[in-house]
């Protein structure tokens, strides 16, 4: 069988032809395609982004709302700055005038540093010891006298000990010393450091 070549030269140009438009169409479909997958995978990372930080800004706002009522408070009863030590000085004032107290000493040490383990590096906590040494008529006295401190002095305290003494005879008359009281109590207090 006779092939002629000139009869096939002109359908193979042809085929060439249509095979080179078909390839640089799918080249250029290729490049399309990378170009808009790789704008779909920045808008993506993006996107991803700004998830993150609008997932981290509502986690901060609730942080913030569940320590902003904390921090009113603290800075209502006076427990972030510098002890109010005159406002406690004044409330067991008005509760020796109240008791008519035969005996009623109080002593404060200076402030000094409290390392608290869960508190954050810029919070930065202080500790004041202050004893209160008195003579009661009855038990139910010392109980006035911290309940005072708890609602009209500012800051905050724990008691740390209360050593009470009976006398050994108890007299019923309204400055009797039937009970010696010696209580520790530690004041706390914080300031916010600068960053």
């Amino acid at each position: 069988m006779n092939i002629d070549g000139a009869l096939l030269k002109k359908p193979i140009v042809y085929i060439f032809a249509i095979l080179m438009i078909g390839g640089s169409i799918n080249f250029s479909l290729w490049l399309r395609v990378d170009v808009a997958n790789k704008k779909y995978l920045k808008a993506n990372n993006e996107y991803h982004d700004a998830y993150m930080r609008y997932q981290r800004l509502i986690s901060d706002l609730t942080l913030f709302e569940e320590y902003k009522n904390k921090y009113f408070n603290y800075k209502r009863q006076g427990v972030i700055g510098l002890e109010n030590r005159l406002s406690w000085a004044e409330v067991l004032q008005a509760q020796n005038i109240a008791l008519s107290l035969p005996d009623f000493r109080v002593e404060i040490s200076p402030r000094h540093v409290f390392h608290k383990k869960d508190s954050p590096a810029d919070i930065q906590w202080f500790k004041s010891t202050q004893r209160i040494n008195a003579s009661l008529l009855h038990e139910v006295d010392l109980f006035q006298i911290l309940q005072s401190l708890s609602d009209h002095a500012e800051g905050i305290f724990r008691v740390s000990s209360c050593k009470l003494k009976r006398a050994q005879d108890i007299s019923l008359i309204a400055q009797a010393k039937n009970i010696d009281a010696a209580c520790v109590l530690h004041w706390y207090s914080l300031q916010i450091m600068e960053q």
